[in-house]
């Protein structure tokens, strides 16, 4: 009573139903809170770098989340993989919505967060191991991730998540 009723998006109740590994979970809650060690953030803490542009496009962009995941040239080339068309300049937790509806699955959130993982992971790769970016080792990766799932799926749902699979390839 004293705080009263607060509605909250969906997003946050469908990260915690998902049969991804939790360390996917853990990722994806600050990506959709805005606290994801982006340069954007490091520069609000005041952490000193050389650059706070986009290492993926090599624009004089900063890099913030809603820029690495949505903005960016080359992650909208990643977000083609699963067909996914996102309007520019919208944000998590609008995005998932308008994701679901066009992925068109039960499985929609565990594609969202996989490919954000691989856009993530192939990003920390070229800042720190200067791993050159690669849109076919994105792919593999995001498809590895999802066909584990098979395995942390109901019984019964791994034909549906299977052919939904195939479907995006």
């Amino acid at each position: 009573m004293l705080i009263g009723h607060q509605e909250i998006h969906p997003v946050f109740k469908w990260l915690w139903k998902i049969r991804c590994q939790p360390k996917y979970r853990v990722f994806f809650w600050p990506l959709i809170n805005d606290r994801l060690s982006t340069r954007n953030i490091l520069r609000r803490r005041h952490m000193q770098l050389d650059s706070y542009n986009c290492d993926l496009c090599n624009s004089l962009v900063e890099e913030s989340a809603n820029h690495l995941f949505v903005d960016c040239p080359f992650t909208r080339m990643c977000w083609d993989f699963i067909h996914i068309d996102i309007p520019l300049n919208n944000g998590f937790p609008e995005l998932a919505s308008q994701m679901k509806d066009q992925l068109n699955s039960q499985f929609f959130m565990e594609a969202i967060i996989l490919l954000c993982w691989a856009i993530w992971s192939a990003r920390n790769e070229l800042i720190f191991r200067g791993v050159k970016l690669n849109l076919a080792r994105i792919n593999r990766v995001f498809f590895k991730e999802l066909n584990l799932l098979q395995y942390r799926v109901k019984v019964g749902q791994e034909d549906h998540l299977f052919s939904w699979i195939q479907s995006l390839e």
